[in-house]
This record gives C-alpha cells, sequence and structure tokens, in this order.
C-alpha cells in the first residue's frame, strides 16, 4: 500500500478514523506526550523547538558555504560603493541577500519511522536538525517538504507521505511532525496498523543499518524525480546526524548546490 496525503491534517483525520492501537501496553514516554497531546499536537502544530532550529541556521551560516547569494544596492548595508556615494545614488551600500531560484523545488522526503530503542530525546533532536536543514535549503531553492513513513503490513509494504507546506513554511506543523515520535508511532503507525496489517515490522526490502537499496527504488516509486529529491532514511540508533550534526547537514547541502553553483559562475 503506497497512499499520499496532501496535509498533516489530511493523515491526522484518517488516523482519528483509522487508527488501530498495538495494544502491547507501551507507556506514554514510549510515543514522547499522552495521546491528547498528539490529538492537540498535530492539529495546531508545536512551535517550541523552533528557537533550537534557528540557533543551528545560524551556525550553519558560518560552517555552511550556502550559493546563490549576491550583493545588491541598498540604503544600509556591510559596505559602501565610493562611485555610487559620490554620484549621490540613494543605495550606495552593499547588503548581501539570498537569490530566489527558478528551478524545479527540490523534494524533501523526511523518514519519521524509527527504530523501536530510539527515544523521544533522539528524534527530537533529530527533528531539530532536520529543521534547520529545511530552512537552510530554502534559501537556495524552492523546497517541497513531505513527511514519509515505511512499514510492513499485508503484501510486505505500508507506505504514506504527508505534505507540509513551505509557501510559506509551516513552521509549527513541521516542527511536531519532524520532532515528534508520537506523531511517528501513533498517526503513523496506528494507521498503518488500521489500514494494512502493520505488525511492527520494516517494510519488505528494507535493509536496517543500509536502507540504500530500498530508498533509491523507492523515490521513483512514489512519483519524485531522484536528481531532485533528498530521501533522509528512517531514524536508527548509529544516525549520524546525531553525532556530527553541522557535517551531515552541510553534506546534504553539496549534493544540491555544486552543479547549481557552477551555472552561476
Amino acid at each position: 500500500m503506497i497512499r499520499h496525503y496532501d496535509s498533516i491534517a489530511a493523515i491526522r483525520k484518517d488516523w482519528l478514523a483509522h487508527g488501530k492501537a498495538n495494544g502491547y501496553g507501551n507507556g506514554n514516554a514510549w510515543y514522547g506526550e499522552t495521546k491528547d497531546e498528539t490529538v492537540r499536537r498535530s492539529l495546531q502544530g508545536d512551535t517550541s523547538l523552533v528557537a533550537r532550529a534557528e540557533t543551528m541556521l545560524a551556525e550553519l551560516d558560518t560552517a555552511v558555504e550556502t550559493p546563490r547569494r549576491q550583493w545588491e544596492r541598498s540604503p544600509a548595508g556591510a559596505f559602501c560603493s565610493v562611485p555610487d556615494l559620490l554620484a549621490g545614488l540613494p543605495t550606495p551600500m552593499r547588503r548581501q541577500v539570498y537569490v530566489p531560484n527558478d528551478r524545479a523545488p527540490l523534494t524533501l522526503l523526511v523518514s519519521t519511522t524509527c527504530s523501536g530503542g530510539i527515544s523521544a530525546d533522539v528524534m527530537q533532536r533529530r527533528g531539530i536538525v532536520i529543521l534547520a536543514l529545511t530552512m537552510a535549503l530554502a534559501r537556495i531553492r524552492p523546497i517541497s517538504l513531505h513527511v514519509l513513513a515505511t512499514m510492513d503490513g499485508y503484501g510486505g509494504e505500508t507506505v504514506f507521505t504527508a505534505q507540509i507546506n513551505t509557501t510559506p513554511l509551516d513552521l509549527a506543523t513541521a516542527c511536531y511532525a519532524l520532532t515528534s515520535v508520537g506523531f511517528a508511532r501513533r498517526i503513523t503507525y496506528e494507521l498503518a496498523r488500521g489500514l494494512n496489517g502493520f505488525t511492527g515490522a520494516w517494510p519488505k526490502g528494507y535493509g536496517y543499518g543500509n536502507p540504500k537499496v530500498y530508498n533509491d527504488a523507492l523515490v521513483p516509486r512514489l512519483g519524485y524525480d531522484p536528481k531532485d529529491t533528498l530521501l533522509i532514511p528512517a531514524a536508527e540508533l548509529h544516525d549520524r546526524m546525531l553525532q556530527w550534526p553541522i557535517e551531515w547537514v552541510n553534506e546534504q547541502i553539496a549534493r544540491f548546490t555544486s552543479a547549481q553553483e557552477e551555472e552561476t559562475v
């Protein structure tokens, strides 16, 4: 089963109608929040962690070489153009700005599926890194953001995607869906169990610790162009992004900026 949702609200609606709890008695710690909080936050979003993503974004500004920036005329800025000043122009200063790009949107597919041993805190830290990456990439070119869930089920596979608005970026919804393990374990798992017999296993053909083969084949099956798609795999205990977040973000950005930088030289 593959099902696309056009919003978090749409997948939430299906979960409320068809979701089936696992019955294993997992406490709120495993979900990272109570069911009432899942119901409320999936509707209203959650901005409590946005500031931490913005702090990381500020760190990225000094650590990541981001192309598609140029100096433009301005009444105030970092330095002065003497010829413009002597000519009496109203914009003698120069400031650096991010230049909009008219290329096709970059699709971010962010898997929220996670290993059973992943704690709510780990999922939260991972989501903050991904949210910072999303904001950084949005400076380079248009972004289309989708959360992804990949699980087993009847026929060996259950896949959900749900889009998050990026024009402008819906920070409250993105922050909640990316950082909450409750979103993954309540909404996507319970919906997959109710709709397609999810048993708690990875989808057929998924290699834990080496999901590249499965994910590379999944992107075109979902209808996305691989050259303009970044799929962030399911969360695993050995995730590199948690150990070296700035370096990891830099690597992801490099994939989509090197060719673009050559075009603008």
